[in-house]
């Protein structure tokens, strides 16, 4: 463990620190306006992630947020935000170890600033507001691999309208023959109320034991629950089954709903895709993903993504799913940890 020095980082070029309150709709906006022109491409720098202004917010203003782990990079003169980075307090279990980490997310720089080296600048600044807290752990996920990450993954697709493949250079997508539209019925949409909490601490305990298998997970308290696998409409999405006599044995499926914009070419073509999040499996595998491929396919989506572990390679290639290119990495700063292998991981991250 490390603590870095307290002093402020100095900044060049009439640039100044700018706590973003992402809570006001103005700060929200011209935070979407830079990550949708400068945030992470895929691999091969094709398509870009479009964040909406809602699921901005709902990322970042997670319970016990602050404006303090918000950080902006802006001009003096300007009003618009020429970088960005932000933290959330995390409880992560490690093999069986409780961590209080943080966790980074959006690190966006705009292009004329990365020349000068100001991603080192930002991490620098947010570590330092870290350490004001005590904590001295943060975890992290990117698609470019630079240093020796404790877990390396990737996503799984399933085309749900292969009539946008021609688009993907010629790739081929696999159609979804899933047209069982009765499976709707058995769905509820999974909304947290005050008057049946007691309902939803059991679905915590279900997951839980889900995680146990896992070698490490996010540790969810009831509050972290209800926020984080709900429904929210537009961007986040989870449904309950009705089936089953007792609420114990209800599954719950939460994915989020994120757009792709194509960088390269005259005309931007936008994809509009789920991906799973979390969810409570009480019901067989194959029929708990044929269940969330028909909703998804219901909604809209054109892409269905899963992350490689939550079931085995073997699996998904059998239900018709493709190896996709978008690669994660996992990095934990401040702790050292021995190399994870995908089905042991818990950790799901936007």
């Amino acid at each position: 463990m490390f603590f870095l020095n307290k002093v402020l980082p100095l900044l060049p070029f009439d640039l100044k620190w700018k706590d973003i309150d992402t809570s006001c709709t103005k700060f929200i906006h011209r935070l979407y306006s830079l990550l949708n022109n400068n945030y992470v491409e895929d691999f091969y720098s094709f398509l870009r992630f479009n964040y909406v202004h809602e699921f901005l917010k709902f990322a970042i203003c997670s319970p016990n947020w602050t404006s303090f782990l918000n950080l902006g990079l802006k001009f003096n003169r300007k009003e618009k935000i020429n970088g960005f980075i932000t933290s959330n307090f995390r409880k992560i279990i490690i093999r069986n170890q409780l961590i209080f980490c943080s966790e980074i997310n959006f690190l966006c720089l705009q292009k004329k600033l990365r020349k000068k080296l100001f991603v080192q600048v930002l991490i620098k600044e947010i570590t330092r507001r870290i350490n004001c807290f005590g904590k001295t752990n943060a975890i992290y996920t990117t698609g470019l691999p630079f240093l020796r990450p404790f877990l390396k993954t990737n996503y799984f697709y399933f085309s749900l309208k292969p009539q946008k493949q021609g688009i993907f250079n010629g790739g081929k997508f696999t159609n979804c023959s899933y047209k069982n539209q009765k499976m709707l019925l058995d769905w509820k949409k999974f909304i947290p109320k005050k008057k049946k909490i007691p309902n939803y601490r059991i679905h915590l305990k279900n997951m839980k034991k889900n995680f146990q298998k896992k070698k490490i997970y996010k540790h969810f308290e009831l509050i972290d629950f209800t926020y984080w696998i709900r429904f929210v409409k537009g961007f986040k999405y989870a449904f309950i089954n009705r089936n089953g006599v007792l609420n114990n044995k209800k599954s719950i499926i939460s994915f989020y709903a994120l757009a792709c914009r194509t960088v390269k070419g005259k005309r931007p073509c936008y994809f509009y895709d789920a991906y799973f999040y979390y969810g409570t499996q009480m019901i067989e595998r194959g029929l708990f993903i044929t269940n969330t491929l028909v909703i998804c396919k219901s909604i809209g989506f054109d892409l269905f993504y899963i992350l490689d572990g939550y079931y085995n390679e073997n699996f998904l290639l059998k239900s018709k799913f493709k190896n996709g290119y978008n690669k994660v990495s996992m990095y934990m700063l401040g702790l050292k940890l021995k190399i994870i292998e995908p089905l042991e991981n818990g950790l799901i991250f936007f």
